[in-house]
């Protein structure tokens, strides 16, 4: 039996929990109430609701992160958040039995709605995988605001968060998305409380930390690959790497036609990470330029990725010198998620974005 202390229950993040609490209960037997809980991180991965849970005579409280889609992003700023494993919860609409075993190999405990579940406590261990899921959850379907359209938008406000107060044609504009989204969006960000819009006296962004979070979990998946314009192999073997020390030395094509981001701009911002890879963000017009002045060849496996910029090139805000904003270096990394794009991510993180996303 559940006894939900939830307001605005009917949102896709209520349900999800909802749900999933529901599933444990069959699981383990548990009486389970969430409410919302005052607990405040100070890392990199902020708490949604607490949970407190009696099973087998234990009493039990975790923190809860709740995402309505487990991607490996998610999986990986889970891993490297620093919370401590023992009060954490991770709920999601379903996690696969791979996905499992790995959550279970890093000690972060979750449930899901179907039933699957890692919970584990003093004198408590369940651990449940395989359940399959039947359809998909309406509620995550009908959501535009982490779509390719809303994460265009999104990006801009966090790199500025001012533009917020931007009429929504030049919006738009800027987002490269088309007049009618904007409200739309504008609308979900103001449900979901990332966004306080105060009529005259203008608008505000709220919980920006955990508006940078979704976006960089649903960036690789719903926009990064309809930005790709191609995948290149340079002329000389040898260059990618010895790129990072030409930095600047005639290597890059006019200025404005492209921006770095990936692991050379890693590199370049930590002195920490050797690039095996190198990202660039090009103006769709300058493609053919930014490729004949690098002396690329088309390559399905080549290690030289080039990316349709999706933010103005004529304003400042998005990006030091040639190289894309951190947040979009954080993101790529964490879409390649091995070790060392890891823990250079983790760097840049408390290096250039902490501070400023709170």
């Amino acid at each position: 039996m559940n006894n939900l202390n939830l307001e605005h229950n009917a949102s896709p993040d209520m349900e999800i929990l909802s749900r999933a609490i529901e599933a444990m209960g069959k699981i383990a037997g548990t009486d389970a109430k969430a409410e919302i809980s005052e607990y405040l991180g100070e890392d990199s991965y902020s708490t949604d609701y607490a949970i407190r849970a009696r099973i087998d005579d234990h009493d039990c409280l975790w923190f809860v992160n709740i995402k309505t889609k487990l991607t490996q992003a998610v999986e990986l700023l889970m891993f490297i958040s620093g919370h401590d494993n023992r009060n954490r919860l991770l709920v999601t609409d379903y996690v696969s039995p791979e996905a499992a075993e790995r959550l279970h190999a890093s000690g972060i405990q979750f449930i899901d709605t179907v039933g699957n579940a890692f919970l584990r406590r003093p004198g408590i261990y369940v651990f449940v995988k395989g359940n399959k899921k039947t359809k998909e959850d309406p509620s995550t379907l009908q959501s535009r605001l982490f779509r390719s359209a809303g994460l265009r938008l999104i990006y801009l406000m966090l790199c500025r968060n001012n533009i917020v107060n931007r009429p929504y044609r030049e919006l738009a504009a800027m987002a490269g998305v088309s007049l009618g989204t904007v409200p739309s969006i504008m609308t979900e960000m103001a449900q979901k409380e990332y966004l306080l819009d105060m009529g005259n006296k203008g608008r505000r962004l709220l919980n920006i930390k955990g508006l940078f979070e979704r976006w960089v979990e649903a960036y690789p998946e719903y926009l990064k690959p309809k930005l790709r314009l191609g995948r290149f192999r340079p002329r000389d073997d040898n260059w990618v790497a010895n790129v990072d020390k030409s930095w600047g030395d005639n290597l890059w094509p006019k200025p404005g036609t492209a921006q770095v981001g990936g692991e050379l701009a890693a590199a370049r911002l930590t002195h920490y990470l050797k690039p095996q890879t190198i990202t660039l963000y090009v103006d769709r017009d300058h493609l053919s330029d930014v490729v004949t002045g690098l002396r690329l060849r088309s390559d399905p496996k080549g290690d030289v990725e080039i990316y349709e910029r999706f933010w103005p090139n004529d304003q400042e805000g998005f990006g030091i010198d040639s190289m894309v904003h951190p947040i979009l270096i954080y993101a790529d990394l964490m879409a390649i998620g091995d070790q060392r794009t890891q823990e250079t991510a983790r760097m840049i993180y408390e290096q250039n974005l902490a501070e400023n996303i709170k």
